[in-house]
């Protein structure tokens, strides 16, 4: 998790929270804040000493409530007992991650064509692990749009907060031969999870 952490505080300024303003910026807004803080409660110790306590509770809270990690590695071989990737709606999952997770997980093969609406979910479950299909687009030949990829990542975000998810799986969703623009879909991901109470790690193929 260390390694993931550190990867994840390297990445963290593309994130659209810090999209708008820069580094240096962002340092002397925190340490005004930590001054003017330490200043309030040093009325028994030394202000660099509380400064010091300050900025220390900051970031055990800051790294402490992260719920988004990026990782290099191969989704078919996670731990992570929850899998959610791109379907089209007439469930073809013929080619990229969908067919390495349909060949993985035959359950998968059970999905009826437009059962899913788009910017929904289908979910399945073998061996312990969900996998859950979002629906992006209408024929698996079709391109989604951003606009049906959040709205399908959403409805991901209310199944996993409504069943109680703790950790889910992402593959680089649209990235592939979908060929959505990553860094935009990563912003959108780190729109509605960042600080969400489920834990996502994005896996990046090796």
């Amino acid at each position: 998790m260390t390694n993931k952490k550190m990867f994840f505080f390297c990445q963290l300024f593309n994130c659209p929270f810090f999209s708008f303003i820069s580094l240096g910026g962002i340092w002397r807004i925190f340490w005004r804040i930590f001054r003017h803080t330490a200043t309030k409660f040093s009325s028994f110790r030394s202000k660099s000493h509380t400064t010091e306590k300050v900025m220390g509770f900051f970031f055990s809270f800051f790294f402490s409530t992260m719920t988004i990690f990026e990782t290099h590695g191969n989704l078919l071989r996670t731990d992570i007992p929850v899998i959610a990737h791109c379907i089209s709606r007439n469930a073809r999952q013929s080619a990229g991650i969908a067919r390495k997770l349909k060949d993985k997980f035959p359950v998968l093969k059970t999905i009826r064509p437009y059962e899913g609406k788009i910017g929904g979910v289908v979910v399945r479950e073998e061996n312990g692990t969900i996998i859950v299909g979002m629906v992006t687009k209408e024929k698996h030949f079709h391109k989604p749009t951003y606009e049906n990829l959040e709205k399908a990542l959403l409805e991901l975000k209310k199944y996993a907060l409504q069943n109680g998810i703790t950790a889910l799986a992402l593959p680089c969703i649209g990235a592939g031969r979908d060929f959505l623009h990553w860094p935009t879909v990563r912003q959108i991901i780190f729109r509605h999870f960042w600080h969400c109470s489920t834990c996502v790690t994005i896996y990046y193929w090796q």
